[in-house]
């Protein structure tokens, strides 16, 4: 599954190839190659007996600025994103010796696993680990602080660390930490970049980082070919640290106005287009209405949900048709789990220490979506199909005309996959069509209001 795939998996394909192939023909070679990894080996064992590393003593340090004291007292939570697995391992075995409680997520896990280490996360951990495996896929919001301890050359990459936890839901503000080499190559570009992306973050209101791919697109900066050069051609930095000294805000303006908002919004304006689109409250449908439609929807599509005692629920297992790869849903949120043992439609209940471990559930949400759209997809044959309501207020009758507006935006893919088609808003319209003609807007939730009428619409072919 191409979705699945991961840097730090490729990593362990790399190492093992390596480990198979030797450029040595001759005996006397392997023994020379053999005697030379044999000093290799002793001069690492030597660099261990040394202590801990300078990163990681930095590390310590940035563990006790003002920013984490709710990481000490327990209160916090903070995601550290490395590249490799053994960097992962090693930072983990020392923030335990710290006193810390750790977690990690890596591509060695498969959604499933990711996900309980998700919820380990968010129960009993302090800290998580992670490789870029946690970069995608996941909800981190309940976390609000962030060590690049690596950081990853290309731009994307970086926004989906950033992603993880300034999602929807999160309430507090973020604090992001990148550790660099400064006097090596890739660190002195890396923080001349990061150093150019805050000077123009006031230009764009905040929201560069969740653009820097396009921004440096637009600019003609290309970042991983920029630092392998410079690796092979030291001399070439000033060029490049010049290069990056140019990059314009101007260009993603121009751009946005050229395309309108679609390509712009898939990410700058993703958060509050987000909260319109996902977040009841914001659409005036209170978690009654959500959870009065989900319940009813799984009923009809054959989903069993139970209710707990402590007034969730609990869905013990969900078919496989509603985690089908066929589904729109799926291929746009993920997959469902296999089950839920606590679900709640109440963002309230989140805060509350017994419930610390729920999920809500509202559109959004990857078995929200499933069974809505397969729900759709039963009621087809309705779609052209009109329906009666009462409304106790009205003194003549009316019509409801409903229609669903979508922009679309491209995303770009990795390397050598295709680009992506993905909705960016969604917003339904009700427009109000009175006797005489007239046409006005409607509240999208207006049917929340009426009561449907027991009537058939064949007999009436005014209807």
């Amino acid at each position: 599954d191409e979705e699945q795939e991961t840097d730090d998996y490729e990593e362990r394909e790399q190492d093992l190839a390596a480990s198979q192939v030797t450029a040595s023909e001759r005996l006397e070679d392997l023994r020379r190659e053999a005697r030379e990894l044999d000093r290799l080996v002793e001069l690492a064992k030597q660099t261990e007996d040394i202590g801990e590393e300078s990163k990681l003593i930095k590390l310590k340090e940035c563990l006790s600025r003002a920013e984490f004291s709710e990481l000490r007292d327990g209160r916090g939570k903070l995601l550290i994103f490395t590249e490799h697995r053994d960097t992962l391992n090693y930072l983990k075995e020392n923030l335990t010796k710290w006193g810390y409680v750790c977690c990690e997520i890596h591509g060695g896990m498969d959604a499933q696993k990711r996900k309980e280490m998700q919820n380990v996360f968010r129960r009993d951990a302090q800290i998580c680990v992670a490789t870029e495996a946690a970069g995608e896929g996941i909800n981190l919001q309940f976390c609000h602080l962030m060590i690049n301890y690596d950081l990853p050359w290309n731009p994307n990459r970086l926004e989906q660390r950033m992603g993880r936890i300034h999602r929807i839901g999160q309430e507090y503000d973020v604090y992001i930490f990148n550790f660099l080499a400064v006097n090596t190559i890739e660190g002195k570009i890396l923080r001349r970049l990061l150093e150019k992306l805050n000077e123009i973050k006031l230009a764009l209101g905040g929201r560069v980082f969740d653009v820097i791919g396009l921004l440096l697109r637009l600019n003609d900066v290309k970042l991983e070919e920029m630092l392998r050069e410079a690796a092979y051609n030291p001399r070439r930095i000033d060029e490049y640290e010049d290069q990056i000294q140019r990059i314009s805000p101007e260009r993603l303006k121009e751009f946005e106005e050229a395309t309108g908002i679609a390509m712009a919004t898939s990410h700058v304006d993703l958060r509050h287009i987000r909260e319109q689109d996902y977040r009841s409250e914001e659409r005036r449908l209170m978690p009654e209405y959500v959870e009065d439609f989900f319940i009813k929807a799984a009923e009809k599509v054959g989903l069993k949900v139970d209710p707990r005692a402590d007034t969730l629920w609990r869905i013990q297992y969900v078919p496989e048709r509603f985690r089908s790869t066929t589904l729109h849903s799926v291929k746009r949120f993920g997959p469902p789990q296999s089950s839920y043992s606590k679900l709640t439609f109440r963002k309230e209940h989140l805060k509350q220490t017994q419930h610390l471990d729920a999920e809500i559930l509202s559109p959004g949400h990857p078995l929200f979506a499933a069974v809505t759209e397969v729900l759709e997809q039963r009621l087809d044959y309705a779609r052209e199909s009109t329906a009666i309501f009462i409304d106790p207020a009205a003194t003549s009758p009316y019509r409801l005309h409903f229609f669903e507006i979508q922009l679309l935006g491209e995303r770009p893919r990795r390397t050598g996959h295709p680009i992506e088609t993905q909705t960016i808003y969604s917003s339904l319209v009700v427009i109000l069509e009175d006797t005489s003609g007239r046409l006005e807007l409607a509240p999208p939730d207006i049917l929340h209001d009426l009561t449907p009428a027991n009537y058939d619409p064949s007999k009436d072919k005014q209807v």
